[in-house]
Formats: structure tokens, sequence, C-alpha cells
């Protein structure tokens, strides 16, 4: 089992949209959004699903495995499945029997039907996982929530490239 490490990426506190000024819409790529936060120099990715979960990819160097990835419902059914409190264990696992451990950090400034929160990893095993998988199974068990990953390789990509547009890296 593998463990997330913090680091010092920025915090995801975003909306499901780009409506705030401070973001814009770079382009997509693999079923994913990608949006530039003009206030922080950061690009991420997001996608909706139908079940009701945004998910928000934040990579800045797939190489050092250094990256945020956020999961968050956006219904009091999907509520439930992701927060046990401030601070709440995750565990992932992917089909080829991976397990990532880490913290679900909660963060504030979300609209008030989101609920979920940020993980933060400096494992390159991990953004492999994230990168090549089609979907992830985030708290394994009755209630476990599947996340598609479907796109995250071409979306990676383009978040790196905006990346190293709007922030020099």
């Amino acid at each position: 089992m593998l463990r997330f490490a913090a680091t010092s990426c920025a915090a995801l506190a975003l909306t499901a949209t780009a409506a705030l000024a401070n973001f814009a819409n770079y382009g997509s790529a693999g079923g994913w959004t990608i949006y530039v936060d003009n206030s922080r120099d950061l690009c991420f990715a997001e996608r909706v699903d139908s079940a009701g979960f945004v998910t928000h990819m934040n990579v800045v160097s797939i190489e050092k495995g250094i990256a945020s990835m956020a999961v968050y419902g956006t219904t009091p059914e999907t509520h439930a499945r992701l927060v046990d409190g401030e601070n709440s264990r995750i565990t992932i696992l992917f089909d080829d029997g991976a397990t990532f451990e880490g913290t679900l950090n909660e963060v504030d400034g979300l609209p008030d039907n989101y609920a979920g929160g940020v993980i933060h990893t400096d494992n390159p095993d991990f953004i492999d996982h994230v990168r090549e998988k089609e979907e992830m199974l985030v708290n394994p068990g009755d209630d476990a929530v599947i996340i598609s990953l479907k796109g995250t390789k071409a979306a990676m990509a383009l978040g790196l490239e905006c990346l190293a547009e709007h922030h020099g890296s």
C-alpha cells in the first residue's frame, strides 16, 4: 500500500465552472476541460460526471508526481459517500490492485452544494495510475465511489502545456 505525501501544491478551491472572473477556459482534451486560474498562475482539468461528482486535477510534474486531485459530490447522496468529517482518511484502489491512502482535506470557499476535498501527492506511481487507468475506486466498500479517469492522459498533457504557457514552468 502506498501513501500520499503532502506537497506545496495549491489547494483547489474551485467552482464547477469557470464562471468566476479569475478562471479562463484554456481548452479541452479527453473529455476534460482545462482552465487557467489567473489569480494563482495554475492550470487545472475538470470533469463533471452524471452521478453528481466533480473531479479536478492539477498536475505540476508527472516525473516528480507532484499534483493535486479533488473529488466533490454535488448532491446530498454524493456528499455522504465522500465526507466523514474534516481531514477524512481516503483509500483509492485501481484495477491492478494498487492501493493509495491519504487524507481528503476539505477546502474552504466551495459552493454550498459541494462536499469532498483535495488530495495532494508527490508520488509518481499515483500519477501514473491516474494517467493510465480507466477508473479509480474511492473508499472501496459498500458505498464506494467510482471515478472515471478516461482521457486523463490527454488532459494532463494539455494541463502541463497550459501551465508552461501561463506559469513559465
